[in-house]
């Protein structure tokens, strides 16, 4: 009997081990993401261009969000609250609490941040707030065809 005891605490034992090392490895991915995604943020905020495109997985459209803060004054003030969530077997995505400047005005917004295998940031599309009319806010809706794909949020 005291065999069988030893047998399953050991058993128990390598389990624990096991999903301490996992949780360890998810929690680093998690950093990861939140790292790469603020360090792009960053860049974007201080407006360099050519160090954001470094940092991010090639289907943001740069020139797009450049045009948008030279011509039409729409630019990211500050970030803040960037996460990166665990779901289905990797951590391709995340949130975070952008406020841009519209027409000198702040307006802030949640978005979506969406990644690959390398946890650099793929895709942050910004939610229409629920009180504001969808396509109002025309520089927003710009701003999710360059860093989305869509306007489809």
């Amino acid at each position: 009997m005291r065999i069988v005891w030893k047998s399953g605490a050991f058993l128990l034992l390598i389990w624990l081990v096991f999903m301490l090392a996992y949780q360890g490895y998810i929690a680093k991915l998690k950093h990861d993401l939140k790292r790469n995604t603020g360090a792009f943020l960053q860049e974007i905020q201080s407006q360099n261009y050519t160090k954001a495109a470094e940092l991010h997985r090639g289907s943001i459209d740069l020139a797009s969000i450049r045009k948008l803060d030279e011509m039409d004054g729409f630019r990211l003030l500050s970030f803040d609250r960037v996460t990166a969530a665990y779901d289905d077997g990797c951590v391709c995505t995340g949130k975070a609490e952008l406020t841009f400047a519209v027409k000198g005005e702040p307006f802030q917004v949640s978005v979506i941040v969406t990644s690959g295998t390398d946890y650099m940031p793929d895709q942050i599309c910004a939610i229409t707030p629920p009180d504001i009319k969808r396509r109002s806010i025309p520089e927003l809706s710009q701003w999710n065809l360059a860093a989305c794909g869509s306007d489809g949020i």
